[in-house]
């Protein structure tokens, strides 16, 4: 069985039965990414969604990422929020596409 889940929480979840310490044999922690590994990740769902980032959006997302004090990464849940954010993204453009702010074919991706 594999529990997954917040370092601190997961320790929590384990000292609250005292028989469950026991019962599991390993813990792997891994350690929360990087700003350079999460934008690895966001031009990664580019690349496999067809969608391209400007050079500009993808500085201001690394600076965006970079400026993230240690707990605010902890809460943006690490690659579920950078998913969150190129979701946001993606809805964000569609929403410039229904208003007609874009039509040429390299501004649709």
């Amino acid at each position: 069985m594999i529990f997954a889940g917040y370092t601190d929480h997961m320790k929590h979840f384990i000292q609250s039965n005292p028989g469950l310490k026991s019962r599991i044999s390993a813990v792997i922690e891994f350690p929360e990414f990087t700003a350079d590994e999460m934008l690895e990740i966001f031009s990664g769902f580019c690349k496999q969604t067809g969608f391209k980032a400007t050079p500009e959006a993808l500085q201001h997302l690394h600076d965006y990422l970079q400026s993230l004090c240690k707990e605010d990464m902890h809460r943006m849940g690490n690659a579920r929020g950078i998913r969150n954010i190129f979701e946001e993204s993606l809805m964000r453009q569609a929403r410039r596409i229904v208003r007609g702010k874009l039509s040429a074919k390299e501004d649709l991706v």
